[in-house]
């Protein structure tokens, strides 16, 4: 039925149609339906109309102005408007809020577009009037009187809910006008339910793009009146349609396949010409059309937006003009951009909201067994999960250990690494209240369960999120949880440091290193660290140890004792247990703690130094904090970074698909030398 333009049936054709159920108008009675049409306008509209031009009338007669003599120079208009909008006042003597201006200006523009065809938004024929509105509006601002509040614009979760959502089901006469009229308002953006409501097939052509191939959608230059909830800037889009709407070849969500489906779909009738019919409650099974002889009402078009995303399940109920607002720009000569502007906009240029690339591991082994995966679903979050969309996230050595299995509990395959991130709210279950999208937020999981954060999306629990601050980019939020967490657990939770003590560090350049010597510095603990490089060496002299010592330096042992009168250090914060927990035993003061935060195997002890000193050998499980532990951790954190004393080190970062060399680098390096990270 569609070549290049949908056509209708002549009058002629249909009065051969020998059937009763059709009625041949008269021309009285198509100008009569006509007429009716173009009358229709809502409540809000002739409020602001008559609000307009009482205020022009009044305004015109208060300074002795002829208003019909204006029409014939518009420059003599435009100097008018421009008083007009400068000189308007309540009726108290004070200025009108900037909500107010603007619905008087829509009336102006509205009243003149309508009696003379004047369109007074034109830059080039009112310049005056134009700038001074503008100047008013800023004034207003000034005063506090800038009052608008616009509502927020659709999520990117909400917006999969609405497209994957029975409500644009293409087998039902509702869910295929519904699809039909999510992509013309998201491409066109056409908000005015007048507007749209006026639409006809007709409007529309199917045309060929000679340079990618791809046949698209083009709406038919047409003058349209501006609507009220026009914002500034847009004034051209409203007037005339220069947006395409392109095929998506071999998708079933092509739009302009479900464009022609619906039009085939329609009532061929004269007396009902409109692109948007209502639709019969199923789909006939006798071929006939899918829709009734008459239009939607205004009403219907106006929340047909609100109706789509309340049924959808979205987290609220959107209007089209959140929808025109979430679709910030028209999809205009790029053939490559799909169904979803929307999503080009909010995932950093991904044509699809539903789906993300995540690292997968399949069977456990070496780092090559991480591998990524494209068009995995993006998961859901429910109750008081929270979907963060993935700025960094941290690479933990314990991430290393269960990707080659060599830990007590390990995850079902296949399964996603990573307990550490940083990123944004993208959604919220419905029970979630400490955060909402948009946030900045920094994640440290806390066991189990849901997937990990090497992903461009991760799945948290509320509890495990917390709010990360404007001066903490999403690279040093990576390396807050895990190890910060970890470093106040081994010190304060479990080792009960107080400022007394003298606090070794062994391997101290790591993130949990360098963590912990913020801490200790911050806390005034003497503090001394190892490293195993000269980089390594600096680095933790810069972040606060009050001595230095190279662990692999055959003397360093002694070198610590005596830095210690011989008495050894309190607490000792072990990375490698396998390789030093003997070392430690020795290095310990009477009754002295070690807290052994890292091990890749098995070593051989001699007890006699526990008993002798009374110390003690604990072990640090970050996932097995309460929460109220958790909580502590966290108050910690915050302080830090509030009091800017806490400085995360971000040595290296890598992409997604190189995760596999991140892993060998925190495995095989001499000497680490701060945090290292996946950017997705």
């Amino acid at each position: 039925m569609l070549e290049n333009e949908v056509q209708l049936p002549s009058a002629a054709e249909i009065s051969k149609m020998a059937n009763k159920s059709f009625h041949v108008p008269t021309d009285e009675e198509l100008a009569d339906l006509v007429g009716q049409m173009d009358s229709i306008t809502n409540n809000a509209t002739k409020k602001s109309l008559k609000f307009a031009r009482d205020k022009l009338l009044g305004f015109a007669k208060y300074s002795n102005t002829n208003l019909e003599s204006g029409l014939d120079d518009p420059s003599d208009l435009d100097s008018f408007l421009s008083k007009f909008y400068a000189g308007i006042r309540k009726e108290d003597g004070t200025s009108y809020k900037k909500r107010t201006m603007q619905t008087l200006k829509y009336g102006v523009q509205r009243h003149y577009w309508t009696e003379h065809r004047l369109d007074i938004l034109d830059k080039g024929k009112f310049p005056q009037s134009n700038r001074t509105f503008k100047a008013i509006l800023v004034s207003l601002k000034k005063q506090g009187k800038d009052c608008v509040r616009h509502k927020p614009r659709i999520t990117p979760m909400d917006m999969q809910k609405i497209h994957n959502s029975e409500e644009l089901d293409m087998t039902t006469p509702k869910g295929l006008q519904n699809r039909v009229f999510v992509d013309i308002m998201t491409y066109f953006r056409y908000c005015g339910r007048e507007n749209v409501r006026g639409m006809k097939p007709g409007d529309f052509t199917i045309e060929v793009d000679v340079n990618s191939g791809l046949s698209y959608l083009n709406l038919k230059e047409k003058d349209y009146p501006p609507t009220q909830n026009s914002r500034e800037g847009q004034d051209e889009v409203s007037k005339s349609a220069s947006s395409r709407m392109y095929e998506i070849p071999n998708s079933t969500s092509c739009p302009i396949r479900a464009f022609k489906t619906y039009v085939s779909k329609l009532s061929v009738n004269p007396i009902c010409p409109w692109l948007w019919q209502r639709p019969k409650p199923e789909a006939p099974k006798d071929g006939t059309s899918w829709y009734f002889n008459s239009p939607l009402g205004i009403n219907t078009i106006g929340n047909k937006l609100k109706s789509i995303s309340r049924n959808a399940g979205c987290s609220q109920a959107y209007s089209n003009q959140q929808f025109r607002a979430t679709i910030s720009s028209p999809v205009t000569q790029n053939p490559e951009k799909l169904f979803l502007n929307f999503c080009n906009v909010m995932s950093g240029g991904r044509a699809a909201a539903s789906v993300m690339r995540a690292i997968r591991v399949a069977k456990f082994g070496a780092s090559d067994v991480m591998k990524v995966e494209s068009g995995l679903a993006i998961p859901e979050p429910s109750s008081s999960q929270v979907l963060v969309k993935v700025g960094a996230a941290g690479v933990n050595p314990v991430d290393t250990y269960i990707r080659s299995g060599n830990r007590a509990s390990l995850p079902s395959l296949p399964y996603t690494p990573g307990a550490d991130a940083a990123g944004t709210v993208e959604g919220i279950g419905p029970n979630v209240k400490k955060y909402k999208p948009g946030d900045r937020v920094y994640v440290c999981k806390s066991g189990p369960g849901l997937p990990g954060t090497y992903a461009e999306y991760t799945l948290v629990e509320e509890k495990d999120v917390f709010h990360l601050p404007a001066n903490v980019d999403f690279k040093q939020g990576a390396a807050l949880g895990v190890p910060y967490f970890t470093a106040y657990r081994a010190l304060f939770q479990k080792c009960h440091t107080q400022p007394r003590h003298t606090v070794l560090i062994h391997g101290a350049s790591g993130s949990v290193g360098i963590a912990a010597l913020q801490f200790c510095r911050q806390y005034g603990v003497k503090v001394l660290g190892t490293a195993g490089s000269a980089q390594g060496l600096e680095l933790i002299k810069t972040e606060g140890a009050h001595q230095v010592f190279n662990h692999r330096e055959e003397d360093y042992i002694k070198e610590i004792m005596a830095a210690t009168d011989g008495k050894g250090v309190d607490v000792i914060v072990e990375m490698l247990a396998n390789v030093n927990l003997q070392k430690d035993l020795e290095m310990l003061a009477q009754g002295g703690t070690v807290a052994i935060v890292g091990c890749r195997g098995n070593i051989e002890i001699s007890p006699r130094f526990v008993m002798a000193k009374e110390s003690s050998v604990v072990g640090v499980m970050l996932m097995s904090s309460t929460q109220e532990e958790r909580e502590n951790q966290a108050a910690a954190v915050h302080a830090g970074i509030k009091g800017g004393w806490i400085k995360p080190v971000v040595y290296k970062n890598y992409p997604l698909e190189e995760a596999p060399a991140a892993h060998r680098e925190v495995i095989e390096t001499k000497s680490a030398q701060g945090r290292i990270v996946l950017v997705p």
